[in-house]
């Protein structure tokens, strides 16, 4: 793979999720949750959410990318693909990393992962909006 079609693909990729993390975010915001995503910069603005959380998206738009690309990991599946992605970041974030960042018990009980349920939601959702528009850039 060349560089011109790698950069293309990271720039479908970061976009996409760019896309998906917008509307997540739009949930996540309604319900009040930006300033717990801002808590992992020190702080509990809603702009300093936005901005964590828009970065976190940029990352997971160009790992997906890198993945979906040079892995070949359901190649020519990009909405399968995404919403294999989007449980996996669930599994690794909300459930896992971000409690334990947070001083907090990690989610893996029964009752945890009923607890965190919206967040499955929002995850799948936005693995759904990545792969579809994902799938519509890197055409």
């Amino acid at each position: 793979m060349n560089f011109s079609s790698l950069a293309k693909h990271l720039v479908a990729g970061i976009a996409a999720s760019l896309a998906g993390g917008a509307v997540f975010g739009l949930k996540m915001h309604l319900k009040g949750k930006i300033p717990m995503i801002a808590s992992l910069a020190g702080s509990q603005s809603v702009a300093t959410g936005w901005v964590v959380h828009l970065a976190i998206s940029i990352i997971f738009g160009a790992t997906f990318a890198a993945l979906y690309q040079g892995a070949g990991i359901l190649r020519g599946q990009p909405v399968k693909a995404g919403l294999v992605f989007g449980l996996v970041l669930w599994a690794l974030f909300p459930v896992t990393f971000m409690p334990l960042m947070m001083g907090m018990p990690v989610m893996w009980s029964l009752a945890g992962l009923i607890s965190t349920a919206p967040s499955l939601i929002g995850h799948l959702i936005y693995g759904v909006i990545l792969g579809l528009v994902y799938r519509a850039l890197d055409r």
